[in-house]
């Protein structure tokens, strides 16, 4: 087949680059730099498209070797990409690019039939498109027979050898003791064993054809990336039946030396911006590479558990799981969908549509009668405490320095979606505003996680932004985008309209599911109740939601300081009184959460959250003096000795600090929480146990409560849940 297929754009870029669109053939240059020496960097082009012209070493045909090296990520810092060409070097800046292609961009959005069109979709054909690495072991075990040797049977060296270099592999891995000449032997046999498998490949990834199908239908335009050479990737696309679905294609002869310039290329073949681009990967190199590139990430889970994959936007285990709509949450600023589709739901990946639920809640006082225990649905239940009734929960004993004979234990967001029976009352009640607005709702939710694990705490299911409504600022939470602020506030006049909270008037749902709480869980476990901090809500009603870089409530702060410290005064009074009221109605300790301080300064910190959140404390403190008050702030390492200005009593650290170091920076004075990575909890059992021991360890005696250092991700498997309760339950100092 000839290269110049029709199927794909011209994926050459040492030929001037057309661009589909008039808008920006011209403007789009190329920044040339001076010739470099082109043997010091090892870009030769050695086949050009539709060549077969083929050498040999010991009667080996040389296969690309790109295809088993470990290649550099590129576009660090995103700083854009250099590619070296027999005419001279070529760089191209990945801001450059987004500026250049924004007029095109925009047009797009503007006529498309849908939003979707401006978007393009960027997929590695490795273990993405095509299930490569059986391919890859498949030549390992074919060389190792034709050698009369095996390859070693662990899972984590077999893992290994699919993203290693096959000289790494057979030096490091496989360890067999042969002479330089004919280890380079046995790398070539094996180059061509590979290869020779990949032109057989006829069955794309489970789910992909299906799920590019309805990609193809939202009129998304996709490209696909590999290190092979063009003529392979045609066929093996053309024999999956997949060719119909890529707009462009990046191989071998395309002449890029990193992961981040392959992505790149194939941006510019869509005529898309990068920034606008989400890249499908399975490797963490990949992941990192596109968000170097400005490029959103999903991250496929198999041969890297999710843990490793934590840094991609959106991580499935398989296209199966996945959905246009799942697609559409990373795309930034996105038209609203139609109302029919507003009431979005997820069960794990797979999002589903339902129709609008009414905005009438019932509110009332539940009469929970006693239910049968609740197993985990993916394994055995915790066990049951010894002890059934206690003076004073665990939970607050630690929190006070008392002598306790292990750390008490709860997971931010125990109650969610990971759990089989979250999902099953979501699909009766698939509004999250219904779900925690409704006191029967609230108190079945909260008690789901208690009657499955028996954590020491036991967190009311609610939402920090659950008082903007009786502060007159409208909001919902839709499925797919998180937080939506109907008329975000940007001036005086704005923050004048914002009213006093009044909790028993505007929210009575909580304190009603309060004082049920604590009479089901009965001093068993604590029950916690939680506020937002000021400077976070002030950056949800100033951004309109959620945001990457609160340029917003930023420039707010730092041009008008005084109409931003009059909205963040509110919030401290409101927030002030809503921790007295879930106090008064049962919370025997309240977390406050200050989730966006840490995109501030120290300095900025220190005049626009500290006093605030020092405020509150003091005011409840003086109404409320035994109440502990917990404050978390999500990558607080730099903020440490701040946080504990404020004068709560635990500060709950994220994983990304050093419990031992985080509790020698606090003192003695300041109880700890936290701070297991989430991700642990997609690991093995053993591994979950190493580092709950570790934790606990670093923490030390007293004064700790064993937490992770966020919220439970979606995904997240129910029966290592499980497991992390019994380990934390079975330590002993």
């Amino acid at each position: 087949m000839d290269c110049g297929c029709s199927n794909f754009r011209s994926s050459s870029l040492l030929h001037q680059w057309r661009s589909p669109s008039p808008l920006l053939s011209s403007k789009l240059t190329f920044l040339r730099v001076k010739r470099l020496n082109l043997a010091k960097h090892g870009r030769v082009v050695t086949r050009a498209c539709g060549s077969d012209e083929t050498s040999s070493v010991n009667g080996f045909n040389i296969i690309p070797n790109s295809l088993f090296m470990q290649e550099a990520i590129g576009a660090e810092y995103g700083e854009g990409f250099e590619t070296f060409r027999p005419d001279g070097p070529l760089k191209i800046d990945v801001d450059f690019l987004n500026d250049r292609l924004q007029e095109g961009f925009l047009q797009r959005i503007r006529y498309a039939m849908k939003p979707d069109e401006a978007y393009g979709l960027i997929f590695s054909f490795d273990n993405v498109v095509a299930d490569t690495r059986a391919l890859k072991l498949n030549a390992w075990k074919q060389l190792a027979a034709e050698e009369g040797k095996e390859i070693p049977k662990e899972a984590d060296v077999q893992g290994q050898m699919l993203y290693a270099g096959a000289d790494h592999v057979l030096h490091k891995l496989l360890l067999w003791d042969e002479t330089e000449t004919e280890l380079t032997r046995l790398a070539l046999r094996f180059s061509q064993l590979y290869y020779d498998n990949l032109l057989r490949l006829s069955k794309p990834m489970e789910g992909l054809k299906e799920w590019l199908e309805a990609v193809y239908t939202a009129r998304i335009p996709c490209a696909v990336v590999s290190s092979l050479d063009r003529r392979s990737m045609v066929k093996a696309l053309e024999r999956m039946g997949l060719e119909k679905y890529f707009q462009a294609i990046v191989t071998e002869e395309d002449g890029m030396d990193s992961i981040a310039h392959r992505f790149l290329s194939a941006a510019m073949k869509l005529d898309r911006k990068p920034s606008k681009c989400v890249v499908f990967e399975d490797e963490p190199r990949g992941i990192t590479a596109a968000h170097n590139c400005t490029m959103m990430a999903v991250g496929l889970i198999g041969a890297h558990p999710a843990y490793d994959l934590v840094q991609a936007d959106l991580a499935v285990a398989s296209f199966n799981e996945l959905s246009v709509i799942n697609l559409r949450r990373l795309y930034p600023k996105l038209s609203p969908l139609p109302p029919n589709m507003s009431c979005i739901h997820s069960y794990g990946s797979i999002a589903c549509f339902s129709a609008p639920s009414s905005n009438s809640f019932t509110r009332r006082r539940s009469t929970l009668s006693p239910k049968p225990r609740i197993l985990c649905a993916l394994g055995g239940s915790v066990a049951e405490p010894l002890v059934t009734s206690v003076a004073e929960p665990l939970l607050l004993n630690a929190v006070r320095g008392e002598d306790v004979e292990r750390p008490p234990v709860w997971l931010m967001r125990q109650a969610g979606r990971y759990m089989k029976s979250y999902m099953k009352l979501c699909e009766k009640h698939p509004s999250f505003r219904e779900r925690s607005e409704n006191v029967d709702l609230v108190v079945e939710i909260s008690l789901q996680p208690w009657k499955v694990f028996q954590p020491d705490g036991v967190i009311l299911f609610s939402d920090i932004l659950t008082p903007l409504s009786g502060m007159n600022i409208p909001f919902d939470i839709v499925k797919g985008k998180g937080p939506v602020i109907f008329n975000p506030l940007s001036s005086a006049e704005d923050v004048n309209e914002v009213r006093e909270f009044v909790p028993a008037e505007s929210v009575p749902y909580v304190g009603e599911a309060l004082t049920i709480l604590r009479e089901e869980v009965d001093n068993k476990a604590a029950v916690l109740g939680f506020v937002g901090a000021p400077f976070t809500l002030a950056s949800y009603v100033v951004e309109g939601g959620s945001s990457k870089h609160f340029s917003k409530i930023k420039r707010l702060a730092f041009s008008q300081p005084k109409v931003l410290h009059a909205l963040l005064q509110k919030f401290a009074t409101s927030m002030t009184k809503y921790i007295q009221y879930q106090a008064d109605s049962g919370a025997q300790a309240v977390q406050i959460f200050d989730s966006w301080a840490t995109e501030l300064s120290p300095v900025d910190f220190e005049e626009f959250s500290l006093p605030y959140l020092k405020q509150i404390v003091d005011e409840v403190k003086r109404t409320h003096p035994d109440l502990p008050l917990i404050l978390y702030a999500s990558g607080s390492g730099g903020l440490l000795e701040r946080l504990a200005l404020t004068g709560v009593d635990v500060v709950s650290l994220d994983w990304s600090v050093d419990m031992a170091e985080g509790r020698k920076r606090l003192g003695p004075n300041v109880a700890v929480q936290g701070n297991v990575d989430p991700g642990v909890l997609f690991g093995s059992k053993e591994f979950i146990t190493s580092r709950i021991h570790d934790t606990v360890r670093k923490a030390g005696r007293g004064k700790h409560i064993l937490n992770l250092g966020h919220g439970i991700v979606v995904g997240t498997p129910e029966e290592n849940v499980a497991h992390f309760f019994e380990v934390a339950k079975e330590i002993r100092y």
